[in-house]
């Protein structure tokens, strides 16, 4: 139960850093946002650097594949943050869990208990309810879905690639050849694809308030691949548990951003946490 602490520590920053996101997303454009944001964290990184160690081939392979499904989910999440309400968005991204349960059933061959399978099912029946009912009430299009589903897809991805990657490369190396990968990508794929270039007034206007994000985000990656990088993590598990962040930064994003329905995902919470409580105690 070691990972469990890097655990919390992950899902409590993931609970508020969305609604900061999309806060900022309101003025900067979502490539600008995560060129300046992959780069202030990576500055940060360089405090660990005499810590690193440099990947084998195996390990260098992971991480491009990884960057490739971290650059393209994030295109696509960011997108959707700054297009949808977060009480809309949060809930259906939070289905990703069920992608990566099933992921690392057949590609990484883990086991879970009946137990585990009751505390599963009871934190993504309520996540499943608020994706449908927001369904109904046309609060979403069609093809948002689908490009949701897509991003999904490639976030849980990402997730198994991770712990493939965590079993050959420290946590921190992992970190920081992560971010420098895709810092590159994603400045090729704005020169590539996008007119939109990044001046230094955009970057002096919006430099406090990403590094703040940044930081804190940094923290909860390393605490996130420090659980993940632990041999008694199970990958599906500790995936369901972050994805409880959802909960909770639907309902404080909903209350700053003053969004509706905000009891009912009170209640929904309190079967998150009992679902939280079966998996982690039983």
């Amino acid at each position: 139960m070691n990972y469990f602490i890097p655990l919390l520590i992950a899902l409590v920053i993931g609970s508020t850093k969305e609604i900061f996101k999309k806060k900022i997303l309101i003025n900067i454009a979502p490539i600008k946002f995560i060129i300046i944001f992959y780069s202030i964290m990576f500055i940060f990184a360089q405090l660990t650097i005499y810590k690193i160690s440099i990947p084998n081939l195996h390990g260098w392979i992971l991480i491009f594949i990884s960057s490739i499904f971290y650059l393209l989910s994030n295109l696509i999440g960011l997108r959707m943050l700054k297009e949808l309400k977060i009480s809309i968005i949060k809930p259906i991204e939070g289905l990703d869990s069920i992608f990566v349960l099933f992921m690392s059933f057949f590609i990484l061959k883990e086991v879970l208990k009946l137990t585990q399978f009751i505390g599963i099912a009871i934190i993504i029946t309520p996540l499943l309810y608020m994706f449908y009912k927001q369904y109904k009430k046309h609060a979403i299009k069609k093809n948002q879905i689908f490009l949701i589903f897509i991003g999904i897809f490639f976030a849980s991805s990402t997730t198994i690639i991770d712990k493939l990657a965590l079993k050959i490369i420290d946590p921190i190396s992992y970190f920081y050849f992560l971010k420098l990968v895709l810092i590159v990508m994603f400045i090729l794929v704005l020169f590539i694809f996008y007119k939109q270039r990044i001046n230094f007034k955009i970057v002096k206007k919006s430099l406090l308030p990403i590094s703040i994000l940044a930081f804190f985000t940094m923290i909860g990656s390393y605490a996130y691949f420090f659980a993940l990088n632990d041999p008694f993590a199970n990958t599906g598990v500790t995936k369901t548990i972050l994805s409880t962040s959802i909960i909770f930064s639907t309902f404080i994003g909903g209350k700053y951003f003053r969004e509706n329905n905000l009891k009912e995902q009170v209640i929904i919470s309190l079967f998150v946490i009992l679902g939280i409580n079966i998996l982690v105690f039983f």
